[in-house]
């Protein structure tokens, strides 16, 4: 008997690891499917490419601008489909990727060299960026991006 009172905390100790690491690599998994996601959303932006953002982005999406404007996925796709709005670069940098079961919240540094309707719209921004896991895949439902600086 008292073997087995002894021997019960050090395989709760041993165990507790092993059940923490499915848990772990779940995220790193779904933290490199999400920046996968976001490195293919800047691609998308750069070379115009509607149809792979109407794949990215949920059929809710808004996006929130930097001068507060809101708009939605289909007015987003439209600008880009009809040359619009262009951006010659588009990269993110210190990304952090928060992931919640099947919600995730990436928040990063982007910079953006682009024209919307001939205005530029260049600069450095930060951004937050949501997303929902459905069937398999992530898709962006929401994006908000901040100036830094004038």
């Amino acid at each position: 008997m008292k073997t087995a009172l002894l021997l019960t905390p050090l395989l709760i100790v041993l165990a507790v690891p092993a059940l923490a690491q499915p848990i772990k690599a779940g995220h790193d998994m779904a933290e490199h499917e999400i920046l996968q996601v976001e490195l293919a959303w800047n691609r998308a932006l750069e070379q115009g490419d509607a149809a792979a953002l109407d794949r990215i982005w949920a059929e809710e999406f808004l996006d929130t601008s930097f001068d507060g404007t809101v708009t939605t996925k289909e007015e987003d796709l439209a600008s880009v489909a009809s040359g619009d709005l262009v951006y010659q670069s588009s990269r993110v940098r210190d990304l952090i990727i928060h992931v919640y079961g099947k919600f995730a919240v990436v928040t990063g540094h982007w910079t953006a060299v682009g024209q919307f309707k001939g205005v530029d719209v260049s600069g450095e921004f930060r951004y937050t960026d949501v997303y929902v896991k459905r069937e398999g895949r992530w898709q962006a439902v929401s994006s908000q991006i901040t100036r830094i600086g004038g």
